[in-house]
């Protein structure tokens, strides 16, 4: 009886860690392969090259496929998942998608897919590293898998290539909030209120938090240098499937 208690209280340690880990160790561009496929047409930049976007869209990338219903070319979507973003790699729609798809099942293999989910968002990086919209879906589901820094390395990128744009800032801040990291957002917001840029909804998520504070006499703070507000209450979670 004894042994049967230790074997049980062991199998419950044991599911605790498992609940907790990671789902995936960081991988590497070696091991997500080659983004160009010798004798094969592409990859393309979803932002610009758009003369085979369409094509591509309707033979793979319908509706169904971007809902997670059902897929174009066979029941399951994830096979064309996996051709809109060998041709595409920072196609932003197909790459939330997956990130919805590995978040409901919360899965980061598949067997319908040939690659782990996280190698489509380090493709999509490497493929065009200036692109911050497809960074930040990386750092959504960075934050997922609680690799925290890692999120905070490559939104330190999204911050660097997008100093003047306020969306971008904005979507970054939001990140920043998603990880309860106040002051980085606050910083953020306050740096959109100085381009002109429209501060909502992040100002509306740290006001709800209790961590929203107006910029001293209209000076946008530098990196690092906003004091700790209030104690503040769970964060919401940003809104959409687009950072």
């Amino acid at each position: 009886m004894r042994f049967g208690n230790l074997a049980v209280r062991a199998l419950l340690v044991l599911g605790a860690v498992l609940c907790c880990m990671p789902l995936q160790a960081q991988v590497s561009a070696r091991a997500c392969g080659p983004i160009k496929v010798e004798g094969d047409f592409g990859p393309y930049d979803y932002r610009t090259d758009k003369y085979f976007l369409p094509v591509v869209e309707k033979a793979h990338f319908t509706a169904s496929v971007e809902a997670l219903i059902r897929g174009k070319t066979g029941e399951r979507v994830e096979p064309d998942l996996d051709y809109t973003l060998r041709k595409f790699p920072n196609h932003h729609r197909a790459l939330a998608a997956l990130l919805r798809l590995s978040n409901t099942q919360q899965r980061v293999h598949f067997q319908h897919l040939p690659l782990p989910v996280e190698c489509y968002f380090e493709r999509a990086v490497r493929f065009r590293n200036d692109d911050a919209v497809a960074r930040m879906i990386y750092v959504r589901f960075l934050i997922v898998q609680k690799r925290l820094d890692e999120a905070r390395s490559h939104l330190a990128r999204v911050e660097e290539k997008g100093a003047d744009s306020p969306l971008s800032l904005r979507n970054a801040g939001l990140l920043y909030l998603s990880m309860q990291d106040y002051d980085k957002a606050l910083e953020l917001a306050h740096r959109v209120m100085a381009k002109g840029g429209l501060e909502e909804p992040l100002k509306g998520q740290l006001q709800a938090a209790g961590r929203w504070r107006d910029p001293v006499d209209g000076a946008t703070p530098a990196p690092g240098a906003v004091a700790p507000a209030a104690a503040a209450s769970a964060v919401p979670a940003p809104a959409g499937d687009r950072p």
